[in-house]
């Protein structure tokens, strides 16, 4: 049975729809499930594959030119691929063992990259990208816990450094604000944990 999705799920699942629709699709796959979660950036998704090195307007790219439009008729409500159906399976599961009370974005991701041979792994894969690297990055982002060594990299220190990159972006846009202000929000990050109450 499918736990509860979160917001951010919901609409990425709308998204991919839209998605689909727009390159002519009369399924909705892990393909456009994909698109959805990195092109609004659902739950930091975007934000995390940036960080490990992938090329966010290159996987979109990946994804259209492999797509051929269908052009057998309209379709009112479309579908879920089986893929998909598997994906989202897997998703419940993650949420269930990281003890999340409904699904987030982060999970839909790590159901997508279950599958090694499905699309999502192998076109991260062409940019250098594991499954496992992914799984690494977002397990501080859900309160889990880390492996540390065996090459790969320190999750908790990359997303610190993902996190603090994005606020800084913020703060330079508003110079305006006064410095007090800009180191406060700073510190208040720094000190900030992920979340625990699940």
């Amino acid at each position: 049975m499918y736990k509860p999705f979160g917001w951010d799920v919901k609409r990425a699942l709308r998204f991919a729809a839209w998605e689909a629709r727009r390159l002519g699709q009369r399924q909705v796959g892990v393909e456009h499930v994909l698109l959805a979660l990195i092109g609004s950036d659902f739950g930091g998704v975007r934000t995390v594959l940036e960080c490990l090195g992938v090329d966010i307007a290159k996987t979109i790219a990946q994804v259209e030119h492999g797509l051929n439009p269908d052009v057998s008729g309209a379709v009112e409500e479309l579908p879920f691929t089986p893929e998909v159906e598997k994906a989202i399976e897997g998703a419940c599961q993650e949420s269930q063992g990281m003890k999340w009370p409904h699904v987030q974005a982060e999970h839909l991701l790590l159901g997508l990259l279950r599958d090694p041979a499905g699309a999502p792994a192998r076109m991260l894969k062409t940019q250098g990208v594991e499954p496992e690297q992914v799984r690494e990055a977002l397990f501080p982002l859900l309160g889990g816990e880390s492996r540390e060594g065996g090459g790969l990299i320190s999750a908790k220190s990359m997303a610190e450094q993902c996190l603090m990159a994005e606020v800084g972006e913020l703060i330079r846009a508003w110079p305006e604000l006064p410095e007090a202000l800009r180191m406060r929000i700073l510190e208040m990050v720094r000190s900030a944990g992920p979340p625990t109450a699940h």
